[in-house]
């Protein structure tokens, strides 16, 4: 299994994503953001190749989009 490493920027971002949900619907549903986001890193990690290598940034990692 490979292992998911966060850079910090993205924590930044998800952090904010979960401060903005936790106001409008509340910290349960929040809380169920990251879970999910979560979940859905570890399985992109889990599938070398998926995602697009086009997409824009200076990188060349695979880009993979969350709903």
């Amino acid at each position: 299994m490979r292992r998911v490493v966060y850079s910090v920027s993205f924590v930044d971002d998800a952090d904010r994503i979960s401060e903005y949900i936790e106001s409008r619907f509340g910290a349960r549903r929040a809380d169920a953001f990251i879970a999910d986001l979560n979940r859905f890193c570890e399985l992109v990690a889990d599938l070398p190749g998926v995602g697009r290598r086009n997409h824009g940034y200076e990188t060349t990692l695979y880009g993979v989009v969350h709903d």
